[in-house]
């Protein structure tokens, strides 16, 4: 019986082996079946896509030919519209030119400086006096605005013994430029200092802002007389009243300037002033030892050029006048040094300096409006 039993266990244990083993098998099966069928899904899928990715290839090639040929036709018509712009502007500028030129070939035919056309000329002037020797002292000389309404005006001073008549007569295009400055309201107003008797020339009488009372021949700043300089101070502070007065009260639209001893008598005055002016323009100048500096003038535009070879008013110690600006919190002081200038002749600079300074104060809406009207 037990021979029987463990037969008949033994029997049952193959039976469930075979049976494990053909379940086993048919799992394997199915597994392989899935695997084939995921497979066969997932190439599919991928020719699908692949196919797709050609398909998008094959538009965008198809739009960025298009778009290409509208850019470059696009580019073709722009570069005609700009050639011809080109073409008429180019024409427009030789008929300026020529214009320029016949102006500038009369002029000289009828014996008149540059661009004197420009102004009506009023007050001194050696062209008109009578006299071989005119005594100009404490006289003015004005260039009035021609083309159009008087809007901004320019106070300027000469050097050291010469008068406001060489600007009235020889140098109206100082102020007047048909290509960097075409504006038609600027008048400028041209004072001669008065002729006083010069310490260090022995008292011979000059035009003069101030009177010396050293001449250290350009290596330091010269000592002068304060009564002197408190007179010139006075006068252009009653000129600077008319002036504004004349705009309506609006002390911006007046500019003052000067050269050499001018330059440091207007900028005396410019911040002597109890106005503030529209800006100031220094040209081979220095600031005064005793020039205030007060605060509420910090804010007014200042322009200083000045010449590297200048043996009168050395730069070596010019500069260190200038920084006082620069102690006293001034943030609008611009100051040029240019190479190969020297005090004497400052040949086209002084013209090309105050073209420059006008430039940068006058509006530029302003000059864009006066330059059609030129």
């Amino acid at each position: 019986r037990r021979l029987a039993e463990h037969d008949a266990t033994r029997s049952v244990h193959r039976h469930d082996r075979v049976h494990s083993t053909v379940k086993v098998q048919a799992l394997r099966s199915r597994q392989a079946r899935g695997a084939s069928r995921a497979h066969d899904a997932r190439a599919k899928r991928l020719q699908a896509l692949v196919a797709k990715h050609q398909q998008l290839r094959r538009g965008m090639v198809a739009r960025h030919k298009e778009a290409e040929r509208h850019l470059e036709e696009r580019l073709k018509e722009e570069l005609q519209v700009f050639k011809r712009k080109e073409a008429a502007k180019a024409k427009e500028d030789t008929d300026r030119r020529n214009k320029r030129a016949k102006q500038y070939a009369k002029t000289l035919r009828n014996g008149d400086p540059l661009h004197a056309d420009k102004f009506h000329r009023s007050g001194a002037s050696r062209m008109t006096s009578s006299s071989d020797d005119p005594d100009f002292s404490g006289r003015l000389s004005v260039l009035r605005p021609k083309g159009g309404k008087h809007a901004y005006t320019l106070v300027y001073l000469h050097q050291f013994c010469l008068c406001g008549t060489n600007y009235l007569d020889w140098k109206p295009h100082y102020f007047f430029s048909a290509t960097k400055l075409p504006y038609l309201h600027l008048k400028v107003t041209l004072p001669t200092a008065k002729a006083i008797p010069v310490t260090v020339h022995g008292g011979i009488k000059q035009y003069a802002w101030y009177d010396y009372r050293t001449d250290h021949e350009g290596r330091q700043e010269d000592r002068l007389y304060a009564e002197t300089l408190r007179a010139t101070r006075d006068r252009i502070f009653k000129i600077l009243d008319r002036e504004i007065a004349m705009l309506g009260g609006d002390a911006s639209r007046v500019f003052l300037g000067g050269a050499s001893q001018g330059c440091c008598t207007a900028l005396h005055c410019a911040l002597s002033y109890p106005r503030e002016l529209g800006g100031f323009v220094g040209i081979v100048g220095h600031l005064l030892s005793s020039t205030p500096l007060p605060k509420r003038k910090q804010g007014m535009p200042i322009y200083l050029y000045n010449g590297k070879q200048d043996q009168v008013m050395r730069w070596s110690w010019v500069k260190q006048t200038y920084d006082r600006f620069k102690q006293a919190g001034y943030k609008k002081v611009h100051i040029r040094v240019d190479d190969g200038v020297t005090h004497e002749k400052p040949v086209r600079k002084e013209r090309e300096w105050i073209l420059d300074f006008l430039h940068r104060r006058i509006p530029k809406h302003e000059v864009k409006a006066a330059r059609q009207v030129a």
